[in-house]
């Protein structure tokens, strides 16, 4: 038994012990975080303030912020969706009224930064690429498992971005009708391990790929894009590439892959390409290489003193060979029953590895 005390004014009781406005505050607190984050659980919200609490001097001046910064993000997304599309944008969806069209991505956008599109593992095999991080504070409670997903929305341009879409894992932004990328968008998402813009207009690599060291997979298929010096150095430091994708794009320049340690997909059919990608044969991990529809003349020697099994999963038919490198292929395919699905005008086609058809009874 403790006995009460003399209080102020000459009352006898006890002493609050605070725990009533610690409470009600952190309360309050959970319904903001609720606010900004709709799909979060109450205990994901009390996770997300007990880490502001350990990292942050002031939990409530960092809702502040990332309420603002929503504030923000409607701003630029309201003003983007009033300013018209492209014509060659609505062009690509006659069917849709363009505003319907910027109103949808503008809505995507806006539950991305909410964490209301978390990625489903079981989807495309994205756990191969996709893992749960050591999260810096302002990221926590989520590990980096959601996607922004805009492709079929031919919108033709992007907005400026304020704020940080750091928890976005996947970035796939197909068939959208883009020129360019704005970096003040691509800039917003520095940890993505997966980005893909297939089928669209760009004739550039976009200059934010610099700053995506942890990229896994990158796919740039169907543009028209042409690559510069500066371009190859680019695409040579992203060190952690697991697939690359650069099929029918008129590129101009050899590809330089010898960092690439764990690259095991690389896709370079129909890029004008007239050499093998620099570095391929040091590489361990390759389990797909599509030279196919390109302007191939020669085999280098390297080729035929490679590995049979980068050679047995190398695809090179529709190339210009001269006669003396049908001639080496051939013998190649006679000793080792690998082609690398090229038939050879001599008439000769050595397909006794079944290794070396796959590309066929898989499609392309």
């Amino acid at each position: 038994f403790k006995s009460p005390m003399r209080l102020a004014r000459g009352r006898v009781g006890y002493p609050l012990s605070g725990r009533g406005a610690d409470t009600g505050r952190s309360a309050f607190q959970i319904r903001r975080v609720k606010s900004l984050y709709p799909q979060y659980t109450p205990h994901q919200c009390q996770a997300f303030i007990r880490a502001l609490e350990v990292f942050k001097a002031n939990p409530d001046v960092e809702l502040v912020r990332r309420e603002l910064e929503y504030e923000a993000l409607q701003d630029a997304l309201r003003s983007w969706v009033g300013q018209p599309l492209p014509e060659y944008s609505m062009a690509a969806r006659r069917d849709v009224s363009p505003l319907t069209i910027k109103r949808a991505a503008s809505n995507v956008i806006s539950r991305a930064w909410r964490r209301e599109t978390r990625l489903q593992d079981e989807i495309g095999n994205l756990h191969e690429y996709v893992e749960d991080a050591n999260l810096p504070a302002q990221d926590l409670p989520d590990p980096r498992r959601y996607v922004l997903d805009l492709s079929g929305m031919p919108v033709g341009d992007l907005p400026t971005l304020p704020g940080s879409f750091r928890h976005i894992s996947v970035l796939i932004m197909d068939d959208m009708a883009l020129n360019e990328v704005p970096e003040g968008f691509l800039e917003c998402f520095p940890d993505l391990r997966w980005l893909s813009l297939e089928n669209n207009r760009l004739t550039r690599l976009p200059q934010a790929l610099t700053q995506m060291k942890g990229l896994l997979k990158l796919n740039l298929a169907h543009n028209d894009i042409a690559l510069t010096p500066e371009a190859v150095s680019t695409l040579a430091g992203l060190t952690d590439l697991r697939e690359l994708n650069l099929g029918n794009n008129p590129l101009g320049q050899e590809v330089d892959v010898s960092r690439m340690q764990r690259l095991r997909h690389i896709n370079m059919r129909h890029t004008q390409s007239t050499h093998w990608p620099i570095g391929v044969h040091a590489l361990n991990e390759i389990a797909y290489l599509d030279l196919r529809d390109n302007n191939i003349t020669q085999i280098p020697d390297a080729v035929f003193n490679s590995e049979e099994r980068l050679n047995a999963v190398t695809y090179m038919h529709d190339n210009p060979l001269t006669p003396v490198s049908e001639q080496r292929l051939d013998s190649y395919a006679e000793r080792t029953g690998i082609n690398m699905g090229y038939a050879s005008t001599r008439g000769h086609s050595f397909l006794t590895d079944p290794r070396s058809y796959s590309w066929f009874l898989s499609g392309p």
